[in-house]
This record gives C-alpha cells, structure tokens and sequence, in this order.
C-alpha cells in the first residue's frame, strides 16, 4: 500500500518534471571539481592509502548532489554558481554530520560552535583535521566578513542539529521532532546556498529555509527503515510523513518561489528528481548501489562514512569511531542540509 501512495504522489506532481540541462556534462564537472579542490584537503587529513578512495567516494557522491541542487537554485534565482564553493559545501556536510554521529573528540559540539563563530578550531583527530581542512578551504574561498548573515544561519543549524539527538528517545513529542527537522533542514539549506551562489535576498530566506524543511523530510522518508531500527524517532517512522505529506509541502511553496524569483521550475525539475530517486532507494534499495561514474553518482545511495571502511573508522588514522556521549545513539544528519 506504501508503495501505490507514493507512487500516486510522483504521479499527481509530474508537472515539475522538466528537462534538466546537461546533466551528464554537470555531474561529470562537479566530479572533476571535487577531485581538484576537495580531494587534496583529505589527503592531508591523514586518510589510510588502503581506504583513501572508499571514503573519497562518500564525500564525492553527497558533494556531487548538493552541487547540483545548488546550481538548481542559481538557475531559478538567475546567479552564478560558484562550483568550488558547492562541491566543498557538500563535502564538508557529510564530514560534519559524521563528526557529530561518530567521530567527534570531546566537546566537539561546544568546539564546533566556537569555529562556527570565528574562533579557532584544533583537531581531535584526524577526521576533525579533514572537516577543518574543508572548511578553512571554503572560509578562505568565501572571503566573507565574521558578522556576515550566513555565519548566523550557521549557528542556528549546528543548534539544532545538536538538538537532533533528543530524536533517540521515544517519548519525545511531535512538535519538537517537526521543529528539530524544519530547523536542521532549513538552516542548513539557507548556508549551501548562500556559500555557493551568493547572499540568498532577505526577502528568500524563509521560502528556502521551508524548502530545506521539506528536503529534509524527504531525507527522513528514505531513511525510515534505518531510523526505526536504530531507535531515532522522525515524522516519518511514526507513519506522519511520506512522500504524499512532502509533496504537498513542495506544492504549496511553489507559487511563493514564483512569486519570488519568477520561475520557480529550474529547482523543480531538480527536487521531482529528487523525489524519485529517494523513491527508489526506499523501496528498492538494492537499485541504488554504488557507481564512480558521474551519473550514478546520482543515484547512488549515500552511506554514513562509518561503511566506508572496516571498522567504521572510515579509513582515517585516529577517528575514535564512537561519540564522546555516554549512549548516544547514531543520528542521520541532513545534508547534507537535508538533502536525500
């Protein structure tokens, strides 16, 4: 029955299927990008030879989709993508997400909402040191001031990533599950953005941050199998969301970002892909399996940087491979800014 509902969802929204310019060519792009400007900040993170491309493929796979979503954006909001900057992005929130799950030292929250607001950052390990070489890289290829907006927006999303972890138990409520999820995903959807295509118009920062709480959703959708089992509560696992309730959340900003930018089916054609690619790995998940080249890159189905390598050290010297919280339970991280 799942399956029909959503398949029904897809169908009743094909209107935002278009054509998507140069998909083969942009992925292919981003992917040579990533390797020029991402890879050697890895390597000097200290990755294990042996392993080195495994967990390069993980941060290349969610770097190339961010990528993509943000160039989506600069074609409805008629700006230039800085194709650097996406690619780092991307990288750089797979590397964070890991960091708060698995790999941080202690204190990392309270270290990483110091960096978050200008001050230094001295890495635990060597999986702190490949998230600080990433976002030193963007920091210094932004060139923006310390009170900029997007570094408050940045804070916000930390915050409530944090507070993501109150999603492991049970008894939390769902209002707080929905305001966790609008929060994470929205803010962090405002900072990919604002990083790769410039300072999103005050008067876009609310429609993107729903979108992010939309995507993020779409993000909880796939993974409902793999929260329920790990015990992590979502609007998803408690039946509340699926691709029915994320579509008409989509459905109901799209005449605001028209209203905004004035067409809003460049990201639309990007998201309905989106839709269908989560769809597939949700219910046919052994379709979405692992693909260096560019296109299934796309589709291929992004894991924690714990399955890079055995032993879920993701194949960096001195990655702990276990959260400095007594009992905390693994989180899914949004997103890549809640990006599926």
């Amino acid at each position: 029955m799942g399956v029909l509902q959503d398949v029904i969802a897809l169908v009743r929204h094909a209107r935002w299927a278009g054509a998507v310019p140069g998909v083969r060519r942009r992925a292919a792009r981003f992917v040579a990008v990533f390797d020029r400007v991402a890879l050697p900040v890895l390597t000097r993170g200290g990755a294990d030879d042996g392993v080195a491309d495994e967990v390069a493929d993980v941060l290349r796979a969610t770097a190339v989709k961010l990528a993509f979503l943000a160039s989506a954006y600069a074609d409805m909001a008629r700006v230039a993508l800085r194709e650097d900057l996406a690619v780092l992005a991307g990288a750089v929130t797979r590397v964070y997400d890991d960091l708060v799950d698995h790999f941080g030292g202690p204190g990392v929250d309270e270290r990483l909402a110091l960096r978050f607001a200008g001050g230094g950052f001295t890495p635990a390990n060597a999986m702190e040191a490949v998230f600080a070489g990433l976002y030193d890289e963007i920091i210094a290829r932004l060139d923006r001031p310390p009170d900029d907006p997007v570094f408050g927006a940045l804070a916000r999303a930390h915050a409530f990533q944090v507070r993501s972890r109150e999603q492991t138990s049970p008894h939390i409520d769902s209002a707080t599950v929905e305001r966790i999820t609008d929060g994470k995903g929205g803010y962090g959807m405002v900072v990919l953005f604002d990083v790769a295509a410039g300072p999103v118009p005050p008067q876009a920062v609310g429609l993107i941050h729903e979108l992010g709480g939309a995507l993020q959703l779409l993000d909880d959708y796939q993974d409902v199998d793999a929260d329920r089992a790990e015990g992590v509560t979502t609007s998803a696992t408690r039946g509340a969301a699926g691709l029915a309730e994320v579509c008409a959340r989509l459905r109901d900003l799209a005449p605001r970002l028209r209203a905004c930018f004035g067409d809003h089916s460049p990201l639309y054609a990007v998201v309905y892909a989106a839709l269908w690619m989560s769809f597939v790995r949700r219910r046919f998940p052994r379709r979405a399996r692992a693909s260096r080249n560019p296109l299934g890159i796309l589709l291929r189905r992004v894991l924690p940087l714990t399955a890079a390598a055995p032993g879920g050290r993701a194949g960096v010297r001195g990655g702990t491979g276990t959260p400095d919280r007594p009992g905390a339970a693994r989180r899914r991280g949004g997103r890549r800014g809640g990006t599926p």
